[in-house]
């Protein structure tokens, strides 16, 4: 069904990110009770982004000779230093490329429910950073009804994936590899830009 989303295959990424939101925003309507919880048969998608610490700083390490260290720990501190502090909602936990087909030029729907849980929706904000773009992102962001720390903890999530696969830690090919650092660098231009987290986003933070 549909093709691997890429930023080329999108027709419209606000419209794009439009049509994801709704997915997202539909999902805390699917009871919780007796939902899977976060852990390792999901990768820990949807629970305490510290466990990856240890695995953080020895991304960081490798990759310190090309990687801007400060500025990823900083972004790393930053996810660290907040918990989701309501009920566990639904969480899919595999919002990747390959999870999101494209069919003519829009959201053909979503796939592959094997990592889905019960606990934070931060993980579910990685195509934030993956393939819409800047407008798309701040679509997202303003069409949810999360605050500034779940983003942040969201960009925490996406950085942990796309080191890992920069460093080498993961079987990949060129092109993911291109693509964990086409990731990097979205997430640390989001970081260093004051007003990257949209309206509605900053308007929750206060």
């Amino acid at each position: 069904m549909g093709e691997t989303v890429l930023p080329e295959r999108i027709a419209s990424p606000t419209g794009f990110a439009l049509d994801l939101a709704g997915f997202l925003r539909a999902l805390p309507s699917i009871p919780a009770n007796n939902g899977p919880p976060a852990g390792p048969r999901n990768f820990h998608r949807g629970g305490d982004l510290a466990c990856y610490d240890a695995q953080f700083r020895e991304d960081v390490e490798v990759l310190s000779h090309r990687l801007k260290a400060a500025a990823v720990s900083e972004v790393w501190a930053m996810a660290l230093s907040s918990h989701w502090g309501h009920a566990p909602g639904r969480v899919h936990g595999g919002m990747a490329v390959g999870n999101l087909p494209v069919e003519s030029g829009k959201l053909g729907g979503v796939i592959d429910l094997g990592a889905t849980c019960v606990g934070d929706p931060a993980c579910d904000l990685v195509p934030a950073w993956t393939f819409l773009g800047v407008e798309g992102c701040r679509t997202l962001r303003d069409a949810l009804p999360l605050d500034r720390a779940t983003w942040e903890r969201g960009r925490g999530w996406v950085l942990w994936k796309a080191l890992i696969v920069a460093a080498g830690l993961a079987e990949t090919n060129a092109w993911e590899g291109g693509q964990a650092w086409s990731t990097i660098a979205s997430v640390l231009a989001d970081h260093a830009e004051p007003r990257g987290y949209g309206a509605r986003a900053a308007e929750g933070s206060k």
